[in-house]
């Protein structure tokens, strides 16, 4: 999803929001503490119990021009990470807590699949519509291991996507 990456975590009591580089003073009037105030997230963090990081992208009006032309603005959640065992939750625990907390994730476009032997082939199968607005192209895709030992994930954008958006 082309958003604004976002990173919101409760950690030894301590509640805080990140960008993609850099942890944020919590303000209501921007785009962050809207996400926050609208999902009522320290709350929901708070009352889960555990110190997490949920990890997602904010899209909507004001975010990255809103290319897939949604109103107000959402998170998307791709990861949730637990600080105290110091690893990513499985993708039916990341689900769960979504649903507990009432978020939405970042599409899911495959479940079982296998590479295609060659670089063409993936930029081919990344070139499409989106899923969230069919009337627009998908940035691309990220795809994440879920048979390996350890985590894997890469990203394969979309030519058309950076042709049309190459600013």
């Amino acid at each position: 999803m082309d958003g604004t990456s976002s990173t919101f975590f409760l950690n030894e009591d301590e509640f805080g929001v990140c960008s993609r580089n850099y942890q944020m003073k919590i303000n209501p009037d921007n785009t962050f503490g809207r996400i926050i105030t609208a999902n009522n997230l320290e709350e929901k963090m708070r009352a889960y119990g555990k110190n997490i990081a949920i990890q997602g992208e904010i899209v909507g009006e004001g975010v990255q021009g809103n290319k897939y032309k949604l109103k107000g603005q959402k998170l998307l959640v791709y990861n949730i990470f637990d600080i105290d065992v110091y690893d990513y939750v499985s993708k039916e625990k990341m689900l769960e807590i979504c649903n507990i907390f009432e978020l939405e994730t970042v599409p899911t476009i495959f479940v079982d699949f296998t590479l295609p032997e060659t670089i063409d082939e993936l930029l081919e199968i990344a070139t499409d519509k989106s899923v969230v607005n069919p009337n627009v192209i998908r940035e691309g895709l990220v795809w994440v291991s879920i048979d390996s030992p350890e985590r894997i994930s890469f990203k394969t954008i979309s030519n058309d996507f950076l042709l049309k958006y190459d600013e």
